[in-house]
This record gives C-alpha cells, structure tokens and sequence, in this order.
C-alpha cells in the first residue's frame, strides 16, 4: 500500500502569508469582548488557537489515521487556514506528536489517580493493566493511528532522528513514577529504572499488538499479570542486596 510521504517542513513563505485568522471566530473570543468580558491578550489567544487545533487534529487522526490525514483537513475542521496549522506546528508528524504527548501525559495522570499506591506491588499490577486495556479500548481509533505513525518513524531515519529525544524524555518520565512508586513501597529496583520502563513500554506495545490481530486470544487480565509478575521479580525491600536465586 503506498503510504503518504512524510511532511518534514514548513510551507513556503508565500504559503506562510495566507491569512491566518480563523474563517470563523473561535468559540467566545468575540463574543466575550461584546459581552463586555475580558479580551484575551496574544499569548492566550495563541494557546486558544493552539488548542483548537489539536482538538481538531485530534478528531482528524482518529477518523482518518496517520497516513491519510492531511494538514488542509485538520484546518478545515478547526475552521483555520492551513497558515495558522503552520505556524503552530512544523509538520503532520508534529502536530501528532504533540497529540502524543498529551494524550500520554494525560493517560499517567489518570492512571496515577486509578491505582492504589498503599496497595501490595501485584495488586497495583494488575490495577495498572486493566486501566491500560480500558483506555486503549476506549481510544481504539487513536491507537491504530499510533502504530501508523510508529510505522512511519520506523521507516524514515530523518522523522526518527527528530522524535527519539521526545521519546526518550517520556520513558524517562516513566522510569520517574516507577521509581517513585518503589520507594512509597519501601522497595527498591535491582535494574536501572530506565530499563524497567523501556521493558514496561515493550510489554505494552507487545500487547496492544496481539489484541488487534486476535483480540480473542489476548485476557483483559493478561498484561497486569504480566506487570505483577516483572515487578515482583525486579523489587527488592530498601538494604536487601541478597541476589534472587
């Protein structure tokens, strides 16, 4: 199947210099100023902006995936010109990444909320895989548009170049909260967090893999068990250096 050619930059500045107002106003910007409230200063319209567009990029993704989603169609459904999509992210594979991001930051914030922490290290395993299969089927759309992109990094050394660090900076984030999360237990890791979350990330790519090609082979309960088994293995209480085995 012949995928779309990466978009790497920015238009060129002829294209720039299409006008970059929305086509409509956005939601409550000029209403507010007639209704006598506070006009929002530039930086908060940049961000209202901003935030339009991955909210609109967001629903482009999902409906379209990676490949065959355009800037012009996530313009359209911002209802900004494709100028304004450019002057706030360089490229499609930026403005996913960005969505990324968030949604990523999003999803350990809830997952943190979801999980007792004073729970034993194989109950906040098996609490931390059922929110991760429940979020993924809720955003199943979003997923297979990930592994698209996945895709798309893995086949272009340019694209790959660019996110790794920002990759990288999320599985550091990751390796945090473990990390963290071992001390509140009063345990400590026999591995270096940083491997325990590219392991972690593994598993879970692993899995998510196996319930889109045979969702029927794959338990609901199967990755907590997995996490409940790997932390079990690698924790150790704080000052016990007595090897495994």
């Amino acid at each position: 199947m012949a995928h779309q050619a990466p978009d790497l930059g920015r238009p060129a500045a002829r294209d720039r210099a299409v006008e970059q107002r929305p086509r409509h106003a956005p939601t409550g910007q000029d209403d507010a100023a007639a209704g006598g409230r506070r006009r929002l200063n530039r930086d908060e319209k940049k961000a209202q902006t901003r935030r339009q567009l991955l909210d609109a990029a967001a629903h482009v993704f999902t409906e379209k995936g990676f490949f065959a989603a355009t800037i012009d169609d996530v313009a359209e459904q911002a209802g900004f010109s494709k100028g304004a999509v450019y002057s706030n992210f360089d490229s499609k594979e930026d403005l996913f990444y960005a969505l990324m991001e968030e949604r990523h930051d999003r999803r350990m914030a809830r997952m943190m909320s979801f999980v007792d922490r004073t729970a034993p290290v194989s109950t906040q395993a098996l609490e931390s895989g059922q929110h991760f299969i429940e979020v993924m089927e809720e955003e199943e759309d979003w997923e297979v548009a990930l592994l698209e992109f996945r895709v798309c990094t893995a086949r272009n050394p340019e694209l790959h170049r660019r996110f790794a660090p920002r990759h990288h900076a999320m599985l550091a984030a990751i390796a945090e909260l473990i990390e963290r999360a071992a001390r509140q237990r009063g345990t400590e890791l026999t591995m270096p967090a940083e491997h325990v979350a590219v392991a972690v990330d593994a598993m879970a790519s692993g899995i998510e893999a196996q319930r889109r090609l045979d969702p029927g082979n794959v338990p609901d309960d199967l990755f907590g068990r997995m996490l409940a088994i790997f932390f079990e293995a690698i924790e150790r209480p704080v000052g016990d250096a007595t090897e495994a085995g």
